[in-house]
């Protein structure tokens, strides 16, 4: 995979107009390991889980390195397993 890739985050604001945020996967893919284990007990007390935009920013991280980077995304998306073309080789 490519580690040049970015996610991009746009956000209308009502008075600051669009604002972009580009992140690069290893940086996120770091922030969330430091960061799961209180993610974890923070939902465990919440009424509600993590949002589906966290999920789906985590999966991007996971599949960095798997091949067929967007079947993995996909599979991830639907059942939190993190395979090479969303079939193969999964962890």
């Amino acid at each position: 995979m490519n580690e040049d890739i970015k996610i991009e985050i746009r956000i209308i604001h009502p008075t600051e107009g669009e604002i972009v945020k580009r992140y690069d996967l290893s940086t996120i893919e770091n922030d969330i390991q430091s960061m799961e284990s209180g993610m974890q007990s923070l939902a465990a007390g919440l009424a509600y889980s993590i949002p589906d935009y966290l999920r789906a920013i985590q999966c991007a991280a996971r599949c960095k390195n798997k091949a067929g980077y967007l079947a993995c995304v996909a599979r991830c998306l639907a059942d939190g397993r993190v395979c090479d073309g969303g079939t193969d080789n999964c962890d």
